[in-house]
């Protein structure tokens, strides 16, 4: 009878010891999964931390940066850009801010000032951003390893600072312009035409990347005759259609060598918001021409 108690004794202890193993074991393999699944999500520390300040003189004299500029105009503020992954596809562009009276207040992307296929957080950029009071002008996009793309507009602030603003912004209509190709001329019917009639006009074309519609070819002067500080009012709406788009481009005639603009394009994006631009040639008797978006004109 004695050794029959030792034996079940022995047979209980042996089972309760295989339970504890086989739990523990389980417990482990559980943890396990909760450690390996933990470290597929993205903490905060490792999100895309992508800041702008405004550098110190001891930075710029021992620290390792690109350095663009802005343009040759206008007051500047030195701002760094930092990253703590390598982001791609930098941008830096015109902001426009759109009429207060439209239901959308996001602002545009303007035209591009300046490219950088990637930014890496050993090499941070610094560029002469232009300013103008409180309002942005000038914005900045990338894309993050996962392929999103992100804007920010920047401005300084009443103390000198920088308010450096994640923003959703409208895309660049891809609105373009060149000179026609004779061929291309001799097809009228493959584009929409105006024509002003006088010998010291060439015939630029216009393209849109995207549908439209209100699409205006307009007269235009600054807004402010003593005036250059690219605002602007039309004096005359010279030709007007519906719906504009890529496939039905536009051929106009307009003066060259003008250094302050004297014709301007305007349409309705998809959006709902008016977009202004004015066409524009490098210097006088310069038949090199570019696009540029700017504020809302003076309506009439």
């Amino acid at each position: 009878m004695k050794k029959m108690g030792i034996l079940v004794l022995t047979v209980m202890l042996i089972s309760l010891l295989l339970c504890s193993c086989s739990y523990n074991t389980y417990s482990f393999e559980k943890i396990g999964d909760v450690l390996e699944n933990a470290s597929d999500e993205i903490t905060e520390e490792e999100k895309i931390n992508f800041t702008a300040e405004i550098p110190t003189e001891d930075f710029l004299a021992a620290t390792d940066y690109y350095f663009l500029l802005d343009d040759e105009s206008g007051e500047y503020t030195k701002v760094l850009f930092k990253t703590n992954y390598t982001v791609t596809d930098l941008k830096f562009f015109n902001v426009i801010q759109p009429q207060i009276t439209v239901t959308s207040s996001s602002p545009i992307k303007g035209d591009i000032i300046l490219t950088m296929d990637t930014l890496t957080p050993d090499k941070p950029v610094v560029i002469d951003v232009k300013t103008e009071g409180y309002t942005a002008v000038r914005g900045i996009s990338f894309v993050d390893p996962e392929g999103n793309t992100h804007y920010y507009t920047i401005t300084s602030d009443s103390l000198g600072g920088i308010v450096f603003d994640n923003v959703n912004m409208l895309d660049h209509p891809g609105l373009t312009a060149e000179y026609p190709g004779k061929n291309y001329l001799e097809n009228p019917e493959n584009y929409l035409n105006y024509e002003d009639s006088k010998e010291d006009f060439n015939k630029i074309l216009f393209r849109v990347g995207k549908n439209v519609s209100d699409f205006r070819f307009l007269s235009i002067e600054p807004a402010e005759a003593d005036k250059a500080d690219g605002k602007y009012k039309i004096s005359k709406v010279l030709y007007n259609t519906g719906d504009f788009g890529a496939m039905m481009p536009f051929v106009a005639e307009t003066q060259s060598g003008e250094t302050t603009p004297k014709r301007g394009i305007s349409f309705v994006d998809e959006h709902g918001i008016t977009r202004y631009f004015t066409i524009n040639y490098l210097t006088t008797g310069n038949k090199d021409i570019f696009i540029k978006e700017v504020v809302p004109m003076i309506e009439k």
